[in-house]
């Protein structure tokens, strides 16, 4: 089965005071570490939600086999519109694919493969009993959260699903997202000793 992938960066990075994306990772960026991790994971197409900077952010990415889909409305709305815009786009295109936010970038390929092999329909990675990122999501389940439309946001259109399954993995990375200075200064850390 085609196994796509979807990452938003939309958002204005307010709480992190700097472009969430493009930080510093390694010998790389936050969203070029992530996008590579995907690719090396076998998912194709790629697409990945801008707003926010989005010419620089496209320019960014543009040696690698990306789409970039436009929110042109990424100052005032959530993150469920980014990713109701990246579905419509991988529609189609996939049996099921890999959805995160870009600043969640740590998962590594070894978590990636194991939730395409999870023969679930949504899946969502767990370590020592708290849900990470990537999730799963089988492209039967695209018309569902297109059309959701009450409270929560994402997290509320996945839960309405009722077929969530959890994957237990050995993966900290799964959890950390560069929300904040201290929260990119932990990414940095656990990069830094990363064995996946």
């Amino acid at each position: 089965m085609k196994t796509g992938a979807l990452l938003t960066a939309a958002g204005l990075s307010s709480r992190m005071g700097r472009f969430k994306p493009m930080l510093p990772l390694g010998r790389d960026t936050i969203i070029r570490r992530g996008v590579k991790t995907l690719l090396a994971a076998g998912c194709a197409p790629i697409v990945v939600v801008t707003g926010y900077r989005a010419a620089e952010l496209e320019a960014h990415l543009s040696d690698l086999p990306v789409n970039c889909v436009y929110n042109p409305d990424y100052a005032v709305c959530d993150m469920l519109a980014s990713v109701k815009l990246g579905l419509r786009a991988l529609e189609g295109r996939c049996g099921q694919l890999l959805f995160t936010p870009a600043d969640v970038c740590l998962y590594g390929e070894e978590t990636a493969r194991a939730l395409i092999g999870s023969g679930e329909r949504l899946c969502r990675p767990c370590c020592g009993g708290r849900r990470g990122h990537p999730v799963l999501i089988s492209a039967s389940l695209i018309p569902q959260i297109l059309a959701y439309d009450g409270a929560g946001g994402l997290s509320g259109a996945l839960d309405g699903l009722g077929c969530a399954a959890e994957l237990e993995v050995d993966a900290p990375g799964i959890l950390l997202d560069a929300d904040t200075p201290e929260q990119y200064r932990l990414l940095l850390k656990l990069d830094g000793g990363m064995t996946e």
